[in-house]
């Protein structure tokens, strides 16, 4: 396991602050202006994605363009002139949400910081979507209207002074919140410790056979194409952009979190449930054990690879930031690891798995598992085979850190668990769409405790609470839901006003600046993402060679390969166009007409 703990030298590694300016308050338009003050929409068709930016700001609620039931509400507190069914409904629930996000980052925060400055705004982003059925049919109210189902993203304004080299760091999100367990009385000084846990899928689902808007069905990949191994290992837009929106989302939390308990950050990174549908594949007899013995190479590559990225990432938004935290670890978990070598051992001797003899390797390095698939609702469905236990995995990670601390204050004693002065808080970080690891946890953790209080006494009980902050680059309607893991918008991404083609880095930059993006780009060709043998070559040139380097304004030691972050096509060279690009992602104004 990797860990990192906080201490002055970390401090080492300042970068330049980040100055936000919001759009004059207008409707609608392309924003080429404000680095970090605006959303990106993809317009993915027939391989060939095209990008628009808008601002944040609108005159009145409005849907996203080209966007799936999404939109826009520019203040939730406000009254509209006209009343409106679908904005009366999102606004209601915006506030809501904004009251949720308010009430939990005061929580965190307990006594304000002198160094921190946090503000909760009306703005607001709603998806509204109507529920249906397997058959995609409507599911009606008893008054005969549509169920809705609503996910609200609340803006939260960072700024944080850096205590060493007095810079204002700025920072904007848009957070979903879970936690209705949290009381009013609840007070962090209460709270021995804070667990954040977060995560990553790798690559996208593109890459694992699928066609654009092709939903995963049951865990199951497409059969007819043989699951062909992924051949450009360059970082996603999906993996790039969770890297720099999750990486600074929980700085922003350690920075918030009252310095009074001990933060654990554990980042949960994939990879034995990268294996699990190929090793049932492979016990049917569709494929073969080179082809899977492959896979196993380039996922366990894969999982290292983002596993080292967020990681560093993090480390380098909490620095700039100017975190000084002696009680901050930072670990990769371990996930499903400790059944690798079983599952291997088992494709090399052409054997299926016994779920049962895996489960006792997996105990055998992680004795919590066993306390954990005993107050599953359905164990023997867990334990029916691998991909099963692998969606269990992810909230038995952010549940963890209470079952290993009640196992050990258990040790030793006879009748009764010692009780804990302080109490613990688990705050899950993590995408919108991985709110069900949240409900299954919440689940599991209602039925842990009641056989805990049983077994061995009452115990203090966590905390629960979670942020999910907002993907602020959708995916057009074209390919349904937006989802940048489902409908990857490729390595060439054609802005609609300027024709530049460009990488996701250059866009992802022009969305939450260059300085954030700088980090998941360095650390992605540090990692060697950008130049694996197996990544094709783009027959458009690139603006500079692999010697070249871009560094953001005021920084230092962190310095980014141009090759294969920004290209242009059907364009000379020439000096004046790189210098316009290479000003646009420092975030500087930029027009091309």
């Amino acid at each position: 396991m990797n860990t990192y703990d906080y201490n002055k030298n970390s401090l080492r590694m300042m970068l330049g602050s980040n100055h936000l300016i919001l759009p004059p308050d207008v409707s609608f338009r392309e924003d080429h202006d404000n680095a970090a003050e605006c959303f990106a929409v993809l317009d993915i068709n027939n391989n060939n994605t095209h990008v628009q930016y808008y601002p944040f700001k609108a005159s009145e609620p409005q849907p996203i363009p080209d966007v799936q039931d999404f939109y826009l509400i520019p203040d939730c507190t406000a009254k509209l002139a006209t009343s409106d069914e679908i904005y009366d409904g999102c606004m209601k629930s915006a506030l809501k949400n904004q009251k949720t996000l308010s009430k939990m980052l005061g929580f965190l925060s307990g006594t304000p910081h002198e160094d921190v400055s946090v503000e909760t705004g009306p703005v607001a982003f709603t998806e509204r979507m109507e529920i249906k059925s397997k058959d995609d049919a409507k599911i009606l109210h008893s008054n005969g209207k549509p169920m809705i189902n609503m996910n609200q993203f609340s803006k939260a304004s960072f700024t944080f002074r850096h205590h060493v080299a007095g810079t204002l760091i700025s920072d904007t999100q848009f957070f979903s919140t879970r936690g209705s367990n949290l009381r009013a009385k609840d007070k962090i000084t209460d709270f021995g410790q804070v667990h954040i846990v977060s995560g990553i899928c790798l690559l996208s689902q593109n890459h694992l056979g699928y066609k654009h808007g092709q939903a995963p069905c049951a865990g199951k990949f497409p059969v007819e194409n043989h699951l062909p191994l992924p051949e450009d290992r360059r970082p996603t837009m999906y993996e790039l952009e969770s890297v720099t929106r999750l990486s600074n989302s929980i700085a922003d939390a350690i920075m918030v979190i009252s310095s009074d308990v001990d933060i654990n950050v554990t980042l949960d990174i994939p990879q034995v449930q990268y294996y699990a549908s190929v090793v049932e594949l492979f016990e049917s007899g569709l494929c073969s054990k080179e082809h899977l013995t492959s896979w196993f190479d380039i996922f366990g590559q894969r999982h290292d690879q983002l596993a080292t990225i967020f990681c560093e990432a993090l480390k380098a938004a909490c620095s700039r930031r100017g975190c000084y935290r002696p009680r901050l670890q930072i670990e990769v978990s371990t996930g499903l690891q400790e059944a690798i070598p079983y599952i291997q051992r088992q494709v090399h001797n052409n054997e299926n798995l016994d779920m049962k003899v895996l489960l006792e390797e997996l105990s055998a390095g992680d004795e919590d598992w066993t306390e954990y698939i005993a107050c599953v609702s359905d164990s023997q469905k867990v334990l029916s085979n691998l991909t099963a236990l692998s969606r269990a995995s992810y909230s038995y990670q952010l549940l963890k850190p209470i079952i290993r601390r009640h196992r050990e204050l258990n040790i030793g004693t006879v009748g009764g668990i010692e009780k804990e002065q302080k109490r613990q808080v688990l705050l899950h970080i993590d995408n919108q769409a991985e709110w069900r690891i949240y409900s299954e946890a919440e689940s599991v953790l209602k039925t842990y405790y009641q056989k805990l209080d049983q077994s061995r006494g009452v115990a203090t009980k966590a905390l629960l609470l979670g942020l999910y902050p907002l993907e602020r680059v959708f995916t057009g309607a074209s390919t349904g839901r937006t989802s940048l893991y489902l409908n990857d918008g490729g390595q060439d991404l054609q802005e609609k006003q300027t024709g530049l083609v460009l990488g996701p880095g250059a866009v992802l930059s022009r969305v939450y600046g260059a300085d954030m993006v700088g980090d998941a780009m360095r650390l992605s060709s540090q990692a060697g993402m950008f130049h694996q043998s197996n990544s094709p070559v783009s027959s458009t040139p690139s603006l500079t060679n692999d010697s070249e380097t871009w560094s953001t304004e005021g920084g230092s030691g962190c310095s980014t390969p141009l090759h294969g972050f920004v290209m242009v096509s059907e364009l000379e060279l020439k000096p004046s166009i790189m210098d316009k690009l290479l000003n646009e992602l420092k975030g500087e104004v930029f027009h091309s007409r």
